[in-house]
């Protein structure tokens, strides 16, 4: 469009013979067709932009394509302080190059950069909620910065999948990949996992987490490895459960006998494609291929209605004459896992869930 044109166009400008006026002028007409964006009737966006590149002129096109990704940056009750703060940050004390920086103010909750004042680290201070909560951030960032290097995870990209990661104390992260050790023993997997199910992985409960683990692993015999590889935990795990019950029954999912010459650890038609094929296709793309030729979407919808809760529950598929007493007792582990980790604190249900509410405004 031209205004992506007109955008690369301000980008490419040589900065010397840019002034702040001219970059207030050409963002204003950039700016002109995003909802809640006006130069003109609302006084306080131009002034908060204009102080932005006054101070950092060098950095004009980051910021006007940063914008351009994230009003809310305008719209939010944001200073000038505060946004080039998180920029600094980002470049010297994250030691990111421009374009990750500007990446991360596109990600980050929009709350926590409030929270992260430069000021608010001089020593006269140390005695106010300013300094803890700044201090909080900046250990979140350097911390959440040094687990991804560890597994090898860009932690920008990471981050847009799972901002709320940032609300919940590290310790919960390294515990929980010391859980994950049970069934990913080796450290391979984790970087794959984490990519394809961040939010899932991290933020899940461990209890639940592990039901679905379980399911996969002892009821359809799939390999840990193909797990970390697709984004089955993250996708509506009934609905897993029910086209592999349908393939199950209909004789068309392979189960892997390791023992034998020439097998393979990995089940079929794979999880990747049960879990990721869209309803649409899933008889035409999943079922027919794996030998149901003759097999219909309606077979398949009269098949789903007929299942029960039970029949979801691994114990009911393990043994038929179990009650919904073991589902229970899975259900109070859960809470109980949840209360003794601190997930019943109030102010960090609350934390979650705003970063949730406010979500679409962070990740594009």
């Amino acid at each position: 469009s031209d205004s992506v044109e007109e955008l690369n166009m301000v980008a490419n400008k040589n900065i010397k013979q840019v002034s702040v006026d001219d970059v207030v002028e050409k963002a204003a007409g950039l700016f002109e067709n995003i909802e809640g964006i006006d130069f003109r009737l609302k006084p306080r966006q131009e002034k908060l932009f204009r102080m932005i590149i006054s101070q950092q002129i060098s950095y004009h096109n980051y910021w006007i394509k940063a914008i351009w990704k994230r009003p809310e940056l305008l719209k939010y009750n944001h200073t000038a302080e505060d946004l080039i703060g998180l920029i600094d940050f980002a470049i010297s004390g994250l030691q990111l190059s421009n374009s990750k920086a500007f990446a991360l103010l596109n990600v980050i909750p929009q709350d926590l950069i409030n929270r992260l004042q430069p000021d608010a680290m001089s020593p006269s201070n140390h005695n106010n909620d300013e300094y803890t909560n700044s201090l909080d951030v900046t250990t979140a960032l350097l911390n959440w910065q040094g687990f991804c290097e560890r597994y090898n995870l860009d932690a920008v990209d990471t981050l847009a999948s799972v901002p709320e990661i940032l609300y919940v104390p590290t310790e919960h992260w390294t515990e929980r990949i010391s859980e994950l050790t049970e069934y990913f023993s080796n450290s391979r997997h984790i970087p794959n996992l984490i990519q394809n199910n961040a939010a899932t992985v991290l933020l899940e409960g461990f209890p639940s987490l592990k039901r679905k683990i379980e399911y996969l692993v002892k009821v359809m015999h799939v390999d840990v490895k193909d797990i970390a590889n697709c984004k089955a935990l993250s996708k509506d795990f009934d609905e897993i459960k029910k086209r592999f019950l349908f393939l199950d029954r209909a004789g068309l999912y392979r189960h892997p006998v390791p023992n034998d010459v020439g097998s393979t650890k990995s089940a079929s038609p794979s999880l990747s494609k049960i879990a990721q094929t869209p309803a649409k296709n899933f008889i035409q793309r999943v079922v027919v291929p794996a030998g149901g030729i003759d097999l219909t979407v309606e077979e398949f919808d009269a098949f789903v209605r007929g299942l029960t809760s039970e029949d979801l529950s691994r114990n009911r598929f393990e043994n038929p004459n179990s009650t919904g007493y073991e589902e229970l007792i899975d259900q109070e582990e859960e809470e109980n896992w949840y209360a003794e980790h601190g997930y019943d604190a109030p102010h960090i249900k609350e934390d979650i869930a705003e970063a949730r509410q406010h979500r679409k405004g962070y990740i594009e």
